[in-house]
């Protein structure tokens, strides 16, 4: 006969010993953005079960704050831990973020959607959605940004590489628009130019026009 007994994480059967080991879910989640320059937004997260990533997303956002993303990437981690139906911890850099959820929002949603001074809570849209998908099975904590945490750094670089690709995006539409429709903007801009300034102006479509092979300057000299 064997005796079954349980305590805790462990449970002898018989005269084995036996340990259970619960591998958690972590989403680590991050926001950046480029404020001096085009403030587009990136929003992260990455999945890690049994210290491997299973999953990551990330997406560019249109004139988007700093904070206003680091709210999208814990509100599409929820969303994606409601999925999960089993224990998850989500963490985040943004006290800010991990203090609002946990705390804040609680009396922001009592008070009408207004801060203890009456004002307004900014990115009210989000944090009402976020407080509607609460799950006792997920956790939200703090993590310390840029340190030694290999999966914060590694969610980190995943908003620098959306940024990168946007950047890359953007390079290939203007090479697209100089290669392509230069001279169509040319004539839709004619307006914007000076007079004196068109010799110069068609010198240079001409030029560049004839290494393509599109044009002569006889062609040009006609369109003038």
């Amino acid at each position: 006969m064997f005796y079954f007994y349980c305590w805790g994480d462990t449970f002898l059967l018989g005269s084995f010993y036996f340990k259970f080991k619960q591998i958690m879910i972590y989403i680590y989640c991050d926001g950046g953005n480029n404020a001096l320059s085009d403030k587009k937004g990136v929003w992260a997260f990455a999945v890690i079960e049994n210290k491997k990533v299973i999953d990551e997303h990330y997406e560019l956002i249109e004139d988007a704050t700093n904070s206003r993303v680091e709210i999208l990437a814990l509100y599409n981690s929820l969303l994606y831990a409601e999925q999960l139906n089993e224990p998850c911890i989500i963490r985040s850099d943004s006290q800010y973020v991990v203090n609002s959820y946990n705390d804040w929002v609680y009396k922001w949603a009592h008070n009408g959607w207004r801060k203890a001074d009456g004002g307004e809570v900014a990115h009210q849209d989000l944090w009402e959605k976020i407080n509607k998908i609460r799950h006792a099975h997920i956790v939200v904590e703090w993590v310390k940004g840029h340190g030694t945490d290999k999966w914060n750094n590694y969610v980190d670089k995943l908003t620098q590489i959306g940024r990168k690709k946007d950047k890359k995006k953007e390079k290939k539409k203007k090479k697209q628009l100089n290669k392509d429709n230069f001279f169509l903007w040319f004539i839709n801009n004619l307006d914007e130019f000076e007079e004196e300034d068109f010799d110069t102006i068609i010198n240079l479509i001409t030029t560049y026009e004839e290494k393509q092979g599109k044009v002569s300057r006889q062609d040009m000299a006609f369109r003038h």
